[in-house]
């Protein structure tokens, strides 16, 4: 059974300095890795979507998206020294099955000339991202523990970039996203022309099922997730679903930190350029062939 109160050692440490103050309103606080298992626990208490941790290494970050979590990240203001990781769970989470995609009637024309790929310019595609977004979550010591884990997997988890350009390699859209087992999951992307974000969202979803993966976590719930088909889903299943297992079981009964990751196999994003009219087209089959059988 979960304690039915949490302690951190982190949050005593900060009582009466100025951090603990703006933390304490804003957040509950958590240790490290070991604290995971409790987050949903503790969120459902608290009744909100985020904790906080100081550290924001691979390891950490890895074991965030490993228990089912996204990992954010947050320099306090006024407190430029301090970096925090946010461990969001949100109340519902977007997913979609790749297949499922809705190819919309402008899609095809968006495509012409496009052309896709998968962790070949990381770097660029990370700073794009970055550049697009005022509210910068993704901080330094953040992205930096995401490139180490795009050059090497850590705990199973592999962070992968995917890139969309025209016949002029001009960069037109891209995202950041990760891979756990046979789940991929989108942090965050960009766009910079009409209709290439779509194009690069449904020639991935095409990628997503030729590499076998069985849904794809899209996050917090956004109207364009809805129109390419995604569905929400509660906290509590999601994670079940995330972990691979088809009851859901209490609380009470949630796996620890690996007995649940033994034996799921491991996704393979293909990697060199694809013809993105190509690939729209089998999507489109594929939601097709969905709807018949």
């Amino acid at each position: 059974m979960y304690p039915p109160v949490y302690y951190s050692r982190l949050m005593d440490s900060w009582i009466g300095t100025r951090i603990g103050a703006w933390i304490q309103q804003h957040m509950p606080v958590i240790d490290g890795v070991d604290d995971l298992p409790l987050v949903p626990m503790i969120l459902e208490r608290d009744g909100g979507e985020f904790c906080a941790c100081d550290r924001l290494d691979p390891v950490m970050v890895a074991a965030t998206c490993r228990n089912g979590y996204i990992p954010m990240g947050l320099e306090l203001a006024g407190f430029p020294a301090v970096h925090l990781l946010l461990v969001k769970s949100h109340a519902r989470r977007c997913i979609l099955v790749p297949s499922e995609v809705h190819v919309g009637r402008n899609v095809r024309r968006y495509a012409r000339g496009l052309r896709i790929r998968c962790n070949g310019s990381f770097s660029e595609v990370m700073s794009a991202v970055v550049d697009s977004y005022t509210d910068r979550w993704l901080i330094p010591p953040l992205v930096s523990a995401l490139e180490k884990m795009h050059a090497e997997p850590v705990g199973g988890v592999r962070v992968h970039s995917v890139e969309v350009r025209d016949e002029k390699k001009t960069l037109l859209a891209g995202e950041i996203g990760y891979s756990f087992g046979d789940v991929y999951t989108s942090l965050s992307g960009f766009h910079r022309r009409n209709g290439a974000g779509t194009v690069q969202m449904v020639a991935l979803a095409a990628l997503l099922q030729e590499s076998g993966v069985r849904f794809w976590d899209l996050g917090m719930e956004a109207d364009y997730k809805m129109h390419l088909g995604a569905t929400l889903v509660e906290r509590n299943r999601f994670l079940v679903m995330y972990r691979g297992r088809s009851d859901g079981p209490g609380k009470s009964d949630w796996p620890g930190k690996s007995d649940w990751l033994q034996g799921k196999p491991d996704i393979v994003l293909p990697e060199g350029w694809r013809e993105c009219p190509a690939l729209v087209r089998t999507a489109a089959t594929e939601k097709r062939r969905e709807h018949v059988d």
